[in-house]
């Protein structure tokens, strides 16, 4: 299973995959970070399409990954729906829709479409660490 987690920049993406993967630690999940696969690809751009690049490699990663861990978890902005739908056709995905108003002035991506079916939506500023960790896991392990 890839549980795809988007969001704006600074909604608690990163935070939420790291409580995730402490729920799964014997199956060895996998976390797949947006900054840090950014930072590996050293892809600089955040142009739209330097993300939907980003995004596209993001995919193909976690595609690959699904065949070596139970779960793969992807913490990325990923602003583009057409790109998580396409995933969530391929493959069993649970997207989680984080929003915050913690958002940093300046990094906040103004083309950003959120999903519309088959996810399910927290607002950080009203659910703490653990709430969130917790409906996000209910979300999870519900078929």
């Amino acid at each position: 299973m890839i549980i795809w987690i988007t969001g704006q920049p600074c909604s608690g993406k990163s935070t939420l995959a790291k409580k995730l993967s402490e729920c799964f630690v014997e199956s060895s999940p996998r976390i797949i970070d947006g900054d840090t696969f950014r930072n590996l690809t050293e892809n600089n751009d955040y142009s739209e399409k330097g993300r939907r690049l980003n995004v596209e490699r993001i995919m193909i990663t976690a595609l690959n990954e699904q065949n070596y861990y139970n779960h793969v978890i992807v913490a990325a902005v990923s602003p583009f729906k057409d790109q998580r739908d396409w995933i969530k056709n391929k493959t069993n995905v649970k997207e989680i829709y984080l929003t915050s108003s913690r958002q940093r002035e300046g990094r906040m991506v103004d083309y950003y479409s959120p999903p519309t079916d088959n996810y399910l939506h927290i607002d950080t500023d009203t659910h703490s660490v653990v709430e969130t960790q917790l409906k996000a896991l209910t979300y999870i392990l519900t078929p």
